[in-house]
C-alpha cells in the first residue's frame, strides 16, 4: 500500500494548531477520517487554513496506521505546509515518513513557474501547479499537480460529475462532485461555500476516502465553486 493520501493527495497530531499570529487570525480547521474499504478507519487528515490579507498558509497533518490481527501493516506520518499569495502557490514543504523511509519535497515560485525538488529530482512546474490537497475549489482551475512524495509533476484534468447530496454531522449539504484525473483518479465533493466535504483517491486499486468529521463552526467560504 503506497501514498495513502492524497496526492492529492498531502497536514503534528489530532489537534494540529496553526502558529500564533500578531493579528489573531482564527484558522479554519478541516479534520477528516481516513477510511479504507478493507481496513476501516486508518487515520486522520487535518487541514489548518490561516488567511491574513492576501496570504494564506495551509498546514496539513496526515497520520495513518493500518493494522490487521494486531500487526501494523502500514504506517505513514506526513506534515506539509503550503504558502499562498493572491491565489498563487509560492512555497511548499513536505516531510513524510512511510514505513521507516523518509521523503522530503520542497518548492517555491520562480517567475512564471514553480521549481520543485524531491527524491525523484528537480522539476519545473507551471505557475498554477497545485499540491495534492484540494482544500479550496481553486484547485479545479489548475493544469498540474505535484507529488508530495516524489516531487514529480502530473498533468491534471477536471471532470464535473454533477450535483450530489452529502451529510456531515447530521447536516445535509448540496455538493458538486468533481473527478481530478492526474497520476491516478481523485474525486472531491465541494459544497456551495467551497468546503471539501469528502475526498477520495485510488490507492493501488482501492478507493480510500477522506470524510469530514464535522462541519466547522467558522463556516466562512474557502473558495466559492467556479462557474462552469
Amino acid at each position: 500500500m503506497s501514498r495513502v493520501l492524497i496526492a492529492l493527495l498531502a497536514l503534528s497530531s489530532l489537534a494540529a494548531v496553526a502558529p500564533a499570529r500578531a493579528d489573531d487570525v482564527t484558522p479554519l480547521v478541516l479534520e477528516y477520517q481516513i477510511r479504507h474499504p478493507l481496513y476501516g478507519d486508518i487515520g486522520t487528515y487535518i487541514n489548518t487554513i490561516v488567511k491574513s490579507g492576501d496570504t494564506t498558509e495551509v498546514l496539513t497533518s496526515v497520520r495513518v496506521k493500518v493494522k490487521a490481527f494486531g500487526a501494523v501493516l502500514y504506517r505513514e506520518v506526513s506534515d506539509r505546509t503550503e504558502h499562498w499569495r493572491n491565489g498563487r502557490l509560492i512555497g511548499f514543504e513536505s516531510a513524510t515518513e512511510k514505513d521507516g523511509k523518509s521523503y522530503d519535497v520542497s518548492g517555491k515560485a520562480d517567475g512564471d513557474s514553480f521549481a520543485i525538488t524531491g527524491p525523484a529530482g528537480t522539476f519545473i512546474a507551471p505557475a498554477d501547479v497545485q499540491p495534492p490537497n484540494p482544500w479550496s475549489a481553486s484547485c479545479l482551475n489548475s493544469s498540474a499537480m505535484l507529488s508530495s512524495m516524489s516531487g514529480r509533476i502530473f498533468s491534471a484534468k477536471v471532470i464535473d460529475q454533477g450535483p450530489e447530496m452529502l451529510s456531515v454531522g447530521g447536516q445535509s449539504f448540496r455538493t458538486q462532485k468533481y473527478e481530478i484525473d492526474t497520476d491516478r483518479p481523485h474525486t472531491v465533493w465541494f459544497n456551495e461555500a467551497g468546503i471539501p466535504l469528502q475526498i477520495e483517491s485510488d490507492e493501488e486499486g482501492q478507493p480510500v476516502r477522506l470524510v469530514l468529521s464535522h462541519y466547522p463552526d467558522q463556516a466562512q467560504a474557502v473558495a466559492a465553486l467556479p462557474r462552469r
